[in-house]
């Protein structure tokens, strides 16, 4: 169990590090896209793009269905099960990846010609970046398996250097730009599709030389393992739509009742909560794997366990960024943007509440997903998340802030850390009133005390940024450290952390 819980810390170390340096490779390549390309350039080529995005919440419900599949074949220990799993969904993969090219670009070159506000004379351009992005999406989306077994099979540091490699091929790709008489817009496209393709088989030739599943592959759709796999895919698809349906739909009610002026402020909170997220879902990421396959092994005592140590220290990653952010929202906010847009300081805040409650239970989706009955609870907690929209037009219609659109989704969301909960003790006997008093009460009282120092900092002693963050983070860390973490875990956490002995924390 030990090199288990290693094997976590380390991947997730890799994960850390490939986030932060893709972090600072995209500031700097949007920024360099819009030197090189120009405003109305840069302009098309996120439009064109914007159409093939809205395709990829097929992509994300595709490659946790493959993870979880691989997983948990890996769990049973079944490699003839595990081969034809993997090769059903390559099989799958290649054949809605045509389906789904074929209609974006038929939508796009729609869009294009009828819908969308095209520069006269930039029209053939256009029609080579909806092209090359069609490509684009599905080198993609054939080469998801691949990336589903390097995540099942826990080979993060390979993930993390080949994402790398992608943010350097990208940036070189802006400098060539710079240097070759060509369109630049429809260079870019040319360029970014290549790279897509080459990373695409970067993907796959380190998956067919490290696992034996993905070598030979062949070409096939077993009705059996088909139905399975389509049927799990399909109701994860159904819980990502109703998420993007929710966020989408907000954002059109605020717009609808107050204006793009207010959408801006709507639009920070979603930056904000992608960048805070992204560092705590590298965490995640890691755990998943071996969670599925302990529900696989039925060891429900390491599933339990990877349930509440995985949810508490997911909750303290969380807070360590969002209680600098609560405090100090309006004057980081200002520092990054200069001038705030109205409501953007409370619709940050409350996207920040959301995101913890959001991550306290994550683990016990992945649980669920593990066992692969997903319909009821997807089905349950899809319909409540969609009683968001019309919950908010009535607060709208009546008078209501921009705000009461978060306001409601974080109710919704206690009311579907319930259902999960629910779900965990039908499907794999997990106790509810464990679950609050392993997680939900450490958690509470951990956060409330790690927030109080920082706001009486702030109220009575100085509004400095620099002064106010350092203070927050330390109280986060001293109050998780003190009052979140049992004495062996600070214990094995000190002793083995990489930065000391090249060891890692083990379980309690």
């Amino acid at each position: 169990m030990q090199s288990q819980n290693q094997k976590i810390v380390k991947n997730t170390l890799a994960l850390y590090i490939r986030s932060l340096f893709l972090l600072l490779i995209n500031l700097y390549v949007s920024r360099v896209t819009l030197q090189v390309l120009g405003v109305e350039d840069f302009g098309i080529y996120t439009l064109i793009g914007g159409v093939v995005q809205m395709f990829a919440v097929v992509g994300s419900a595709l490659v946790s269905t493959t993870q979880r599949f691989v997983s948990y074949s890996l769990g049973e220990g079944d490699f003839k099960k595990l081969q034809k799993i993997f090769h059903n969904c390559l099989s799958l993969h290649i054949v809605l990846g045509v389906f789904f090219a074929l209609v974006i670009l038929g939508l796009g070159l729609w869009l294009m010609h009828h819908q969308l506000d095209i520069p006269e004379g930039r029209m053939p351009a256009a029609r080579v970046v909806l092209f090359t992005t069609v490509l684009t999406f599905y080198f993609s989306m054939v080469s998801l398996p691949y990336n589903g077994l390097i995540i099942a099979h826990e080979k993060m540091k390979a993930f993390a250097y080949i994402s790398l490699l992608e943010g350097i091929l990208k940036l070189s790709s802006l400098c060539a730009l710079k240097l070759i008489e060509i369109d630049h817009l429809v260079g870019y496209s040319v360029l970014i599709c290549v790279i897509s393709l080459l990373i695409q088989a970067t993907y796959a030739t380190y998956s067919k030389r490290s696992f034996a599943e993905a070598q030979k592959f062949r070409f096939v759709i077993s009705s059996d393992v088909f139905k399975q796999i389509f049927s799990f895919a399909g109701w994860n698809l159904w819980g990502e739509g109703t998420m993007v349906l929710r966020n989408q739909g907000i954002d059109i009610l605020i717009n609808t009742f107050f204006g793009v002026t207010f959408n801006a402020a709507k639009g920070i909170a979603n930056q904000v909560s992608h960048a805070v997220n992204q560092f705590v879902s590298n965490f995640q990421a890691a755990v998943r794997p071996q969670l599925t396959m302990s529900v696989a092994q039925k060891n429900y005592q390491r599933t339990y366990e990877l349930i509440f140590q995985g949810s508490r220290f997911s909750f303290y990653l969380m807070m360590v960024f969002s209680v600098p952010l609560c405090i100090s929202t309006r004057e980081v906010l200002s520092l990054w943007l200069g001038e705030v847009p109205i409501y953007a300081v409370e619709l940050v805040r409350w996207t920040l509440v959301y995101l913890l409650l959001d991550t306290l239970t994550r683990f016990s989706i992945q649980a669920i997903n593990a066992t692969g009955k997903i319909r009821n609870y997807q089905l349950t907690v899809g319909v409540l998340k969609l009683l968001t929209l019309p919950i908010t037009y009535l607060f709208l219609k009546h008078g209501s802030s921009p705000t009461i659109g978060l306001i409601v989704n974080v109710v919704i969301e206690v009311v579907c850390i319930f259902m999960r909960l629910y779900f965990n003790k039908v499907q794999i006997g997990m106790d509810m009133r464990l679950f609050f008093q392993k997680v939900i009460s450490p958690c509470v009282g951990v956060y409330l005390c790690g927030i109080i120092l920082p706001i009486l900092f702030f109220e009575k002693v100085s509004r400095n940024l620099f002064l106010v963050v350092p203070v927050a983070v330390l109280s986060s860390v001293c109050s998780i450290w003190f009052l979140g973490l049992s004495s062996l875990e600070r214990s094995l956490l000190f002793q083995h952390t990489p930065f000391r002995s090249g060891k890692c924390i083990s379980a309690r």
